[in-house]
Order: C-alpha cells, then structure tokens, then sequence
C-alpha cells in the first residue's frame, strides 16, 4: 500500500516515468527526454483557481458517476468529494503502476481503477469483476479520467473526436457557449428509449478513439476494451469549467424508462434498470505522439499501428471497381380485391433493368463495380420470408442472377440479406425466431423515422431484432443455401451499424457480448469462402468485410466542433474498400463527390429502375431521385474521375491529410498527392494549378 501526500514514481518505460499521489489519486506521466508532463487534472496554480464548489472537485477526480440513489432518483458525484475526502482512497503498488480504489462509503460503492505503464503507453481501466454495491445504491455510469485530455484557453491545439469523418474542436474556437458532445460509440442501442419514438438525426461514432494536441504534443486514446458501453464526450470552456477537454464514459448498469397507466389511465415514466452490469471491464490505452506525429494525421497513423498490432488487420483493399451500386428490386403495397386487402407486389428494379444499367455504364468505359442487390431475395425487401438464399423469380430468379454476374465480369455482386431484424407478416408468422427484449421484458419493435421530424413512422412497417441464438442459426441457414444461388458475395445488412442489448432474463447479452457473435456469423462465412461486404461502417467490420458501405464523410457539424477532417478513410484505407453514403441523395453532389474522390471512398448511388414516385405507398418510399437511366451519365464521369486519380492508390494507405485555404490535401504512402479545390477560385500548389471543384493528382518524389 502506498501512503503520503506526495507524487511518487511507480513504474517507468524508456525515457518515460509514471507517477502517482496516493492521497489524491492524480497520476502524472513524465517524459525527461521531452520534458512533457500529463496530468490527470488540470494544472492550476495556488491562487489563480478559476473554479469553485463541485465542479472544482470534478476536475481533481479520476472518476465522474452517476448512480440511482435511495429514492430512486438518479444523482451524480465525483471520486473526490465520494472517496478521497471520506479517506476512502487505498492506493496498491502493481509490477508495472498502481491500483486506486475508491471507496464511497455513503453509497457502499467500490471501483477500483488500474493505471498502468506498458510500451510507453499508459493503461488506464476499470476493474468491473470488483465493483462492489453494498447498499441501496446502484452504479449507473463511470466517466474516466475526465480532465486527462483537458486544455484552458491560454493554450493551442484541439481536441479530435470520431463524429462520423471525425471532427476537430480548437481551443481558440472554445468559450461559444457551445453545448457539450456527447454521443455512444458505434450508435445508440435500439434496444433502448423505445418510449422516446424517435431516431437520432446525427452522425455516430464509428471509432473507438479519441484524442488532444496540445503545445506541439499530442495523445491518442483507443477503448481497447468496452467499446459497446463506451461514449465520447467533449466540452469547451464555455461550459461547466474553463477548460476544453475530451474523455469516455462507461455503462455499468443500463437504465432505461417506461411508461406504465394508473386506473385513472394517467401515464407516468418509471426508471427501470438492469440487474446484470456490462460484462467487460473498460480500458483506455493513450498512447503518446510528438514531432511529426503529433497532429491527428499522426493519430490516425497510430491507430492504424494498433489495428495491426491487436486485430491483425493489413492492407488488403481490391482494385478494379470505382463506383458501388445499390439496386433495390421487389416490394409491396397495400392493394384489395374485392374489397379484401392484401399486398401487391411492386418491382422497383428486376435482374433485367439492373443489366441494362449495367451495360450502358459499360458502354461509357465503367469496366468494373460492387453491385449490391437489395430486396432481390425470394420475398423481396423487408424479406418475409425464412432465409433460403434464393433470388425472386418474379424479378428473375437464379438464371437472371447467373446472367448478370457473366455480363459484369469485373464485378462484384452482393446479394443483401438482413439477418439482424425481423419485419414479421407472411410466413414469419411461424417464425421460429426468438427476440431482443427490451429492459421491461417486452420485445424491441422498431420503426423507420419520418424524414421531417426524425420520429417514428407509425404507419410505416416495423421490425423485431432477433436474439443471439436466432442470428447464428439464420446465418447458418443462410450459408447452407448460398451454394446453391450462385452469388459471389453477401453483405449482411445492418450488422455493420446497429448493436443492440438484449435483456432477457435467461440468454440476454449486452452490446459487447453481441458484438462477438457478428463477429463469429462473419468469421463462419470468410471460412466458406463467401466474400462478405457490411453496411454502417463500424469499425469493427472492417477486418472482416471487403468492402465497407456507407462510410461517413462528413461530420454532425455540432456547434461545438471547428472542422471536419477525413480521420476514417484515413484509418481505413487501403486496408478494405470504402463506399460512401449515396451520392444521389446529398444535399451537393458535386462537393460530396469531391470529398469522397480526394479521400478514396468509391461514390455509391442508390438506384431503381422505376421512377421511385411510385413507390410511395412501399416500404422504399424512403428513396427519391433514384432512377438508373438519370444518373448513368453521372455514374461514368464519377468513374472516370476516380479511376484517374487513384490509379494504383487502392492499397496505399493515407500517410498524412492537411487544408491550405480551400485546399484539401491527401498524402497516400508512396508519395501521391491528391489535392482538392473546395473553392470558387483557381488554386494554386507547388508548381500545380488545381481548378475551382476539382481534385488533381500530384506525384511527389521518391523518399518524400
């Protein structure tokens, strides 16, 4: 046990030294070549405190919660004012750091935190399996470190974020009265605030990570462990403090509200909770960046380090495609005969129509896509019936199917089936399914939202998610009658961006425990030799599938943030293909597809072979502006235009990207530049003009 009131060195790694202040609980980590020094608090001198009362104590605590207190009401604290000032804090010497473990004796609640320095990267976790609840108090929520990536508005740099591209919030931006970010890592849980009705109208968080450059250093911390429970969150020193600062937060216990009616039929909201903590314990690895990595080029450098090192992901991007497809084919509407009702079937695009598209792409030099065939399945979309891997004969079937891939040679075609959610109605009646519950034991029943108020749909179809058992028994199914259809490849509809709970009481799994059964449902189809595509551009597919779909290219634009920047596909590329959210239906084109072009995302459309206006009464009528014959003119030029520039890119990865003006540039390793003109004006750069909405490829000398 370490005691006294003075920092004292507990591990050291190379020219880097941990130390810890066993009555306080600060860890510092030194670096003597350097001469940088990170705090887990913010560093205020005796005198010039800028902050009082309890948020003063927030920023001196390496634990924020937030738990339900006595009267079921749910309240916040923080490890200073809960432990160390209540003498609950015992500090532990460990081979390489130290264990602090915070007790809260009012509560009866114990987390112990583990700080460790290993690689020159510190470990900072929580150690869920000794969490202790003791009382009538119950833990809903840990946010870690909070101010260990913190800055005051005297000093320079930003903190980086991974809203969808990724975003940037400089310090100088900070003090706007901007509201704080706050969003869950790898999307919100569908299984949660059902009673709400409603979809979040943002970008998520694909990424696990997050991170600060400061004064010419820089950090990058990636959730190694806990990612599912995990959300980033950032404030500005407009906010609670004067300081600018980016950490994560963790579920413990899930909370969750419902509705329930009195005998007068009054509806009031219960806090419900979930009995069962989040079964993995959460760790932050921040690993240090300086000179030339210290900037968030060099972040996404460092992450892609890590993806090689723990997830043994390489380059591995295929060439040969520049634009991905998507077809949707058979649906339905309401219709009567007789006056009994019953659904129509309505082809939106047949095997017939997606040829033609296809042969008219060839005869505008389009010599390769990722076709990705929505809604082709016996049953058509929003499938109804049990998965047969069959293609529908109404639309063509198999032979159309056989047609199709000998005529697109150089393509590749994604049959899409969607294991994830059931839609119910005909033969799903008999469903064998079992499904998610949500925390009052009900199933989880979803719904599309409207376009105009992002709140649920109610007269639109609705869908159930099936239960861990069910999925890996539809994915065998699925993968015993893939043979017989013929298909070159599966994308396995939204496994790549929703991540649910389920909370039944006996074979119930929170988000973390899911996650490893997409990942095996991938893994048993990569070893049958199916190529596999994913939709939702989670991070966590992209060493499982060849191509990733629906790849963020922008952020939320949050008051809070300065820029958006392209840390995904700097991540990313090179190590699978990237398609990019449908180009038809972007607010401004030709902008969006020049974003996409400079960062070697393929331009994906979503296509018909109807005028979308008479889908209106389908399940489709989300689409609009999405007849084949318009766009295929637009299609070959977007080809064209990424063909010429990334020409031998396909595998290279992004070494650095950088704005001059309206200049965007991207750095590939072998030495290729592409740099885009967002701008009205001709540009200029190194000797190369670049037009206004244009990107030009730039070669760069060997050893650049």
């Amino acid at each position: 046990v370490l005691t006294g009131d003075a920092l004292l060195p507990v591990a050291a790694d190379g020219t880097r030294e941990l130390q810890v202040n066993p009555a306080t609980g600060e860890i510092r980590l030194k670096d003597t070549a350097l001469g940088q020094t990170l705090c887990s608090y913010p560093e205020e001198k005796e005198g010039e405190e800028t902050t009082s009362g309890y948020n003063a104590a927030g920023l001196r605590s390496a634990l924020i919660i937030q738990y339900i207190n006595t009267a079921k009401v749910m309240a916040e604290t923080n490890s200073l004012i809960a432990s160390v000032r209540k003498g609950g804090l015992t500090v532990h010497r460990t081979a390489s750091g130290a264990v602090f473990t915070y007790v809260m004796p009012d509560l009866g609640i114990t987390i112990p935190v583990a700080c460790v320095l290993r690689e020159g990267a510190l470990e900072v976790s929580i150690l869920t399996g000794e969490i202790r609840e003791e009382k009538d108090y119950m833990l809903l929520e840990c946010t870690l470190m909070p101010y260990l990536g913190s800055a005051g508005p005297q000093e320079t740099g930003y903190l980086l974020v991974p809203d969808g591209s990724g975003a940037l919030i400089r310090f100088s931006d900070s003090g706007r009265g901007a509201s704080p970010y706050n969003q869950p890592v790898y999307g919100s849980d569908p299984s949660v605030n059902l009673l709400l009705k409603s979809v979040d109208n943002t970008q998520s968080v694909r990424l696990p990570v997050f991170g600060m450059q400061k004064a010419g250093h820089a950090f990058l911390a990636v959730i190694h462990a806990g990612a599912a429970a995990a959300s980033i969150r950032a404030e500005s020193d407009g906010g609670l403090s004067p300081y600018t600062a980016v950490n994560s937060a963790f579920i413990y216990h899930q909370q969750d509200l419902t509705g329930i009616r009195d005998k007068e039929s009054n509806q009031r909201t219960v806090l419900m909770l979930h009995d069962k903590p989040t079964a993995e314990s959460p760790e932050v690895r921040y690993y240090f960046l300086e000179k030339a990595d210290a900037d968030y080029s060099g972040m996404a450098r460092r992450y892609q380090r890590y993806l090689e090192e723990e997830t043994d992901l390489r380059p591995a991007a295929e060439s040969g495609r520049s634009v991905s497809l998507q077809f949707f084919g058979k649906t339905s509407r309401p219709a009567s005969f007789l006056g009994i009702p019953y659904q129509k079937s309505v082809a939106a695009t047949t095997f017939a129509e997606v040829e033609q598209t296809m042969k008219a792409l060839q005869d505008k030099g389009v010599n390769g896509a990722n076709i990705l065939l929505y809604g082709f399945e016996k049953g058509g979309y929003e499938n109804r019936y049990p998965f047969k891997a069959a293609f529908d004969k109404s639309l063509g079937g198999k032979a159309a199917a056989s047609r199709l891939q000998e005529q697109a040679k150089t393509s590749r075609v994604f049959m899409v089936c969607d294991l994830v959610r059931d839609y119910g109605g005909g033969m799903r009646l008999f469903s064998s399914n079992q499904y998610a519950k949500s925390l009052n034991k009900v199933n989880v029943v979803r719904r599309l939202p409207l376009s105009s108020t992002w709140d649920w749909d109610e007269k639109g179809a609705s869908w159930r998610y099936v239960s861990a058992d069910s999925l890996r028994k539809n994915n065998r199914r699925l993968l015993d009658g893939l043979d017989a259809s013929g298909v070159s490849g599966v994308l396995l509809q939204n496994m790549g961006g929703e991540l649910y709970s389920d909370f039944d009481a006996h074979r119930g799994m929170d988000r973390g425990q899911l996650l490893a059964v997409y990942r095996a449902c991938f893994e048993q189809m990569r070893a049958a030799g199916i190529r596999l595509a994913a939709d939702g551009a989670n991070g966590y597919m992209a060493g499982l599938a060849s191509l990733l779909l629906e790849v963020p290219s922008e952020s939320s634009g949050q008051d809070l943030f300065s820029e958006t920047v392209p840390f995904y596909s700097m991540v990313y590329h090179g190590y699978t293909s990237l398609a990019s959210q449908p180009v038809n239906l972007a607010g401004d084109p030709a902008d969006y597809l020049l974003t996409l072009l400079e960062t070697g995302i393929q331009p994906a459309y979503w296509l018909t072979g109807c005028d979308p206006a008479i889908l209106s009464k389908t399940p489709l009528k989300f689409l609009f502006n999405t007849c084949a014959e318009n766009w295929v003119d637009s299609i070959a030029a977007a080809s064209a235009a990424y063909t010429r520039l990334h020409q031998g890119l396909e595998g290279q990865r992004i070494r650095a990207h950088s704005r001059e003006g309206a200049l965007s540039l991207v750095t590939y390793e072998n030495g290729v530049v592409l740099a885009a003109n967002h701008g009205g004006a001709e540009q200029s750069w190194q000797g190369r003009v670049i037009p206004a909405g244009e990107a030009v490829r730039i070669e760069t000398p060997a050893g650049f």
